[in-house]
């Protein structure tokens, strides 16, 4: 299957994980066209006079090639990372506005009578700082996302302070039912936590942990 395959292409290193990377990269580039294709037919589509079956119809599929989309995205990035091709390019960014931006996207998602959101952002924290925003906001919607799927009802928590050396750290919390220890040990190995999931909320991939994983530790 394609979870044993991603295991087996990440646990690899030396020459054949880099072919494989660039055949991930070549394959997963070609695909995206015809997919941006779909989701643009489907969009025009939907300007037609359509019954409600239809329109069912259409949504299942704009959602599915949004999520194609998706792991697309995420095969390409964990196969730049393998070859170290990813970029690492800073930007200036405000913090609250970033975080506040995210959270708001959020909370248009959930059910607030059954979730609840708390955020915390330090006062301390300068009000702005240079880092590479493509990868924190995947880092953070990501985990928050898993969070979401975990918490069919309850809390879940964002707090952004200062480390003592100087680095933002980023805690998020939830009152879900948490994970078994079992699965809990591989939490960022490919789908290792996609049946776990007791809702559905947000984009997220199979590979989006072990993603957040690798840009962690790229950008540390």
């Amino acid at each position: 299957t394609i979870r044993n395959l991603l295991r087996l292409w990440m646990g690899k290193k030396g020459s054949l994980s880099n072919s494989v990377s660039e055949i991930i990269t070549s394959i997963s580039s070609e695909l995206k066209a015809p997919t941006n294709s779909i989701l643009g037919f489907a969009s025009l589509i939907t300007e037609e006079k359509l019954s409600q079956a239809q329109i069912e119809y259409l949504n299942t599929l704009k959602e599915n090639s949004h999520e194609l989309l998706s792991l697309l995205n995420d095969l390409i990035d964990l196969a730049k990372l393998e070859t170290d091709r990813s970029s690492a390019e800073l930007t200036q960014i405000k913090l609250d506005q970033f975080f506040s931006e995210m959270i708001r996207g959020f909370e248009d998602q959930i059910d607030r009578s059954k979730v609840e959101i708390i955020t915390n952002i330090d006062k301390n924290l300068p009000v702005s700082v240079k880092v590479n925003p493509h990868k924190l906001r995947y880092i953070v919607v990501n985990l928050f996302t898993n969070s979401l799927r975990l918490t069919e009802r309850g809390k879940i928590s964002l707090s952004v302070f200062s480390s003592e050396k100087n680095q933002l750290k980023i805690r998020i919390s939830d009152t879900g039912t948490g994970l078994p220890n079992d699965i809990l040990k591989n939490i960022f190995s490919p789908y290792s936590v996609v049946d776990q999931y007791v809702t559905h909320i947000g984009n997220t991939t199979g590979l989006g942990l072990t993603l957040v994983k690798r840009y962690v530790d790229f950008l540390n």
